[in-house]
């Protein structure tokens, strides 16, 4: 796994906190650690990715806003991973 990449639109008075875990298998992933990767708009995409290759990833958005309007909204998200290929 290398880099989370995201497509959004955030305006005034809104953020996105943007959180990820990693685990070996997917029934691991509900005792894994989130580790925080950003939160726009102030850290802007694409963030690294802390994790083993391999695996399973699991990410999480939280939108958060002050108003009752201007709603964060995600339009792409997509996690960078390369393979070894063979040997």
């Amino acid at each position: 796994w290398q880099r989370l990449h995201l497509a959004s639109v955030v305006g005034a008075g809104a953020s996105v906190l943007v959180e990820a875990r990693w685990a070996t298998t997917r029934s691991g992933l509900s005792e894994a650690t989130w580790t925080t990767l950003g939160e726009l708009p102030k850290d802007p995409p694409p963030y690294d990715v802390p994790f083993e290759t391999g695996g399973v990833v699991e990410v999480r958005l939280t939108l958060r806003v002050t108003a009752r309007i201007g709603a964060p909204r995600i339009t792409r998200a997509g996690l960078e991973w390369r393979c070894a290929g063979p040997d």
